[in-house]
């Protein structure tokens, strides 16, 4: 599996902060560099989670910033917008607004 899940949305949309496995995907939809909190292996996942559960603050920074960006570019709205002009293209065939 190479992208990301719709939890991967809900988690980072509501404020929460999660550690992935690393996907290069998924930095189409974040503001920060995934390496900062994917994981390739067991052991750096280890390290990581020792990390952010010791530096709450920097934890916190991540989903807050993460929360609005999601909110900015990943709503349910414009994904439908989205949807609708891949069916439809530009053209007037539906309302958006």
């Amino acid at each position: 599996i190479n992208s990301v899940n719709e939890k991967y949305f809900v988690i980072n949309g509501t404020g929460g902060f999660q550690l992935c496995d690393y996907k290069s995907e998924i930095n189409e939809f974040t503001s920060f560099d995934n390496e900062l909190y994917t994981f390739k292996t067991v052991e750096e996942a280890k390290e990581k989670i020792h990390y952010f559960l010791q530096n709450d603050e920097i934890r916190y920074k991540i989903a807050s910033k993460e929360k609005k960006h999601f909110q900015e570019h990943h709503t349910y709205d414009i994904r439908m917008e989205q949807l609708l002009k891949i069916v439809f293209g530009n053209s007037k065939k539906y309302d958006a607004k």
